[in-house]
């Protein structure tokens, strides 16, 4: 009993202090299936797109404006090069490490940022694509 007590204190700690992902990788044949044909695309470089996320730590955020991809880092600062300035609603929280999970799987030469429909974006590396991205507002 005291075993089965520990091991579950153990899960209950863990499962608190540790950050928990957002995000899940499905394939590029998959995220059409489940989430829809994409509406609105933009390729980024991907050795531009790796910089651009080496200057977050923990969460990444993304935004289509006008046919412009924005990203934005934990403090809500824009990361990307070309505006300084937002005034969409809502982004689509990421893990970083959901994102570097995502660059590891495939090595397209761009990665595409893409909306399908008006509440769903996802990003595209080759075969791979992330969805499951947590809305903010409410949670960011």
């Amino acid at each position: 009993m005291k075993i089965f007590l520990s091991f579950l204190l153990s899960v209950i700690i863990c499962s608190t202090i540790l950050p928990q992902e957002i995000g899940k990788i499905f394939t590029a044949k998959e995220a059409d299936i489940l989430f829809g044909e994409v509406t609105e695309e933009n390729a980024i470089a991907r050795e531009e797109f790796i910089s651009i996320i080496s200057k977050t730590n923990n969460k990444i955020m993304f935004a289509i404006e006008q046919n412009y991809p924005f990203i934005l880092s934990d403090s809500r600062a824009i990361i990307n090069p070309g505006k300084n300035t937002f005034s969409f609603e809502r982004m689509f929280l990421f893990s970083k490490s959901k994102v570097v999970e995502l660059l590891n799987k495939d090595f397209s030469d761009f990665i595409l940022i893409q909306k399908r429909g008006a509440n769903t974006l996802t990003i595209t590396n080759g075969m791979y694509t992330l969805d499951l991205a947590q809305p903010c507002p409410p949670d960011c």
